[in-house]
């Protein structure tokens, strides 16, 4: 039914294989870097999150801001924490 004449037909299965093979490994990588990249950009939201509410509550220690401004902008950040 089928002629591979000799091993040179076996090996274009194995081609078929290798390029899926690839293509499979391509596709995992791609999903690991952007997830891994995804995750640092969260990270590093986080710290500036945080940065920003360190210079704040510094402000409205030393009574640069008031009270209700404080809050608000408190507020805000807190809310793109969240986002």
């Amino acid at each position: 039914m089928y002629h591979w004449y000799g091993m040179r037909g076996h090996w274009w299965s194995w081609l078929g294989w290798l390029a899926v093979l690839i293509i499979a490994l391509l596709i995992v990588y791609i999903l690991v870097k952007t997830l891994n990249d995804r995750s640092d950009f969260l990270a590093e939201k986080e710290d500036s999150t945080a940065e920003a509410l360190k210079i704040l509550n510094e402000r409205y220690a030393r009574g640069d801001i008031s009270e209700e401004e404080y809050l608000h902008r408190k507020e805000i950040l807190r809310e793109d924490r969240t986002r």
